[in-house]
């Protein structure tokens, strides 16, 4: 007995089963469909639950014709293939719309390769669970897979290439609910001929009204085998136009713009782009076990316009997956505009990224409120390569950054300007290791070194704040031991209390004002009285043997109660001791 003859016999007989049940509760049956020919046929009869066309073959076309009722009541529908290698399927009209029928080739080493001819793909939508697996989709017009939300469906080990979209997803019915999977695909790159073959964008994700239901998409998963290759397409990597609030998308584990750890296929546009994200958006987590690989766009590799949730984390922008080359997205690595609630890295080294071009937060219209910039490496690798960048670009550069924002525990190095705040922005820097910029470590207003003024009443970014001043730096040597004496003051706003920290760093910059490499071990609150001066707090401590450099700085930052509010620029900084007389011993960091 063949297998097509045996597919049709068992589903004869679950049939009758069903019909001659004497249970009260009718479980739904399971179908099995084999596509045997690469014609493009349709069914001869669609009422016997059996797929045969006029030849007695089963297409692809019949097997979906004769799922879609089938699924539609609920029952279960297998479709796999018994196909030679290399097979395609060349579509010759739409397939059929609406199936939940799981269609699976679960053999890798067969190449089953379904043509789409300019034609409209499959369109997956209700309450079941649907698998989509395994296969090579081609020359499709809107997408090879469409995805409506509904039930738990699983887009899965397939290439998707040369299509306008390679995955869509929606939920144009504005009534389902439902998680979307998309694993372990080549969206844009064909593995077999090891190439890229454009799709116009990758994954094209948008929802077009806001329902009540809840919504998710998974792009990747929490283990390294869940990601996909988003490479090589003409326009962005990933597109998001989601306007359902209550519709969440996650990105993890992904190479976006590369092939693998080190081999870049660019995306034309962006690596991901998002044009408006009403729910949550979290792109990449834990970097050992969720961050994506984004490097090598033509464009930005994060480019998101509105968002009124987003964290970037554990991501690795414009170099290989080790850190140790620079392969950069053209035009930057993260802009972001008008986004409250935006995270870039996280409250751990392990959820921050590695963004060698920086960050851009930018506002049109909406404050970015409680933005948070933690413990990220800029312009630096993990393990300490220095990336190549363009000398003009800055590390962080924010707009409009209110509410209770925070910049902490960042490296950053080797830009123009390590951190520049603009407009209404009231930011809180602390904890930073800021060394080797060209220009400044920190500028407020982006136009060079504010000096410090009479009661501190400026406006402007973080009210232009004044910084401290260290004064009267005595260096003594007893043999073994080593005593460093410093005074620090601040003269600002009246009757305030403000948090100094001070920094090493191995120079001051060019222009006599410095940066901090290190957080040095003093740092404390002082208080203003009602002239503005905080009076002078004198530090005398044993030396530290492992400070980074020679020259000190220091930064205020206004207080709210407990609650960090606004920092200063970097103040003047102070040689400890002649750098070329190093008589100490020195850890170099």
């Amino acid at each position: 007995m063949n297998f097509r003859a045996f597919h049709r016999i068992l589903a004869s007989v679950i049939l009758l089963l069903c019909l001659f049940s004497t249970s009260v509760e009718v479980q739904a049956a399971t179908y099995y469909f084999t596509v045997d020919t690469t014609n493009d046929t349709s069914d001869a009869n669609l009422t016997d639950n059996i797929c045969a066309d006029a030849q007695n073959d089963c297409s692809l076309r019949a097997a979906l014709e004769q799922s879609r009722p089938l699924t539609q009541s609920d029952q279960i529908v297998n479709i796999d293939f018994d196909l030679p290698s290399p097979a395609t399927i060349e579509i010759t009209s739409d397939l059929p719309s609406y199936t939940e029928a799981n269609l699976t080739n679960d053999d890798p080493l067969k190449r089953i390769t379904i043509d789409g001819n300019n034609n409209f793909g499959l369109v997956i939508s209700g309450n079941q669970s649907t698998t989509v697996e395994g296969l090579i989709f081609m020359n499709f017009r809107l997408a090879p897979i469409f995805v409506y939300f509904g039930g738990t469906d699983f887009i899965t080990n397939n290439v998707l290439v040369d299509n306008e979209n390679g995955i869509a997803i929606s939920n144009l019915n504005n009534e389902e609910q439902g998680v979307v999977h998309v694993t372990g695909n080549y969206v844009g790159y064909n593995p077999h001929t090891e190439s890229g073959d454009p799709n116009t964008k990758g994954i094209y994700i948008k929802d077009v009204a806001t329902v009540s239901s809840e919504c998710e998409v998974w792009i990747g998963g929490n283990s390294a085998a869940d990601g996909n290759v988003i490479a090589g397409n003409n326009l962005s990597g990933i597109y998001i136009e989601n306007t359902n609030p209550n519709t969440d998308v996650v990105i993890l584990n992904n190479f976006i713009g590369m092939v693998d750890d080190t081999t870049p296929e660019p995306n034309n546009n962006h690596g991901i782009e998002v044009v408006k994200s009403a729910g949550n958006l979290n792109i990449g987590g834990d970097y050992l076990t969720q961050g994506n690989l984004i490097a090598g766009n033509n464009n930005l590799g994060v480019y998101i316009a509105e968002s009124n949730s987003a964290s970037i984390q554990g991501n690795t922008f414009s170099s290989n997956a080790a850190g140790s080359a620079y392969i950069p997205n053209q035009m930057g690595d993260v802009k972001v505009f008008d986004s409250p609630y935006l995270r870039i890295g996280g409250d751990t080294t392990a959820y921050g990224n590695v963004i060698p071009q920086g960050v851009t937060v930018e506002s049109n219209s909406v404050n970015n409120v409680n933005l948070r910039i933690k413990h990220n490496f800029l312009g630096i690798s993990r393990g300490g390569y220095v990336y190549p960048i363009d000398p003009d670009r800055d590390g962080i550069f924010v707009e409009d950054a209110t509410g209770f924002p925070e910049i902490s525990f960042n490296q950053i190095t080797n830009f123009n300007k390590g951190i520049v705040i603009l407009r209404n922005s009231v930011v809180p820097i602390s904890k930073n290791k800021i060394y080797g910029n060209r220009e400044m470590g920190i500028d407020l207003d982006d136009d060079g070194v504010t000096l410090n003024d009479n009661l501190d009443i400026d406006s402007g970014p973080n009210g232009l704040q004044n910084f401290p001043v260290i004064s009267n730096l005595v260096l003594q040597d007893f043999g073994n031991v080593k005593i460093i004496d410093f005074d620090v003051s601040l003269h600002s706003a009246p009757n305030k209390q403000y948090y100094v920290e001070v920094f090493s760093s191995p120079f001051c910059g060019s222009n006599g004002y410095g940066q901090g490499m290190q957080v040095f071990a003093y740092n404390g609150s002082i208080t203003t009285d009602s002239s503005g001066n905080s009076g002078i707090w004198h530090i005398s401590d044993l030396f530290p043997t492992n400070i980074i450099g020679p020259c000190l700085t220091a930064t205020a930052t206004l207080m709210d109660g407990i609650t960090p509010v606004a920092t200063s620029e970097f103040s003047l900084g102070v040689m400890a001791w002649d750098p070329e007389k190093i008589f100490l011993p020195m850890i170099v960091r």
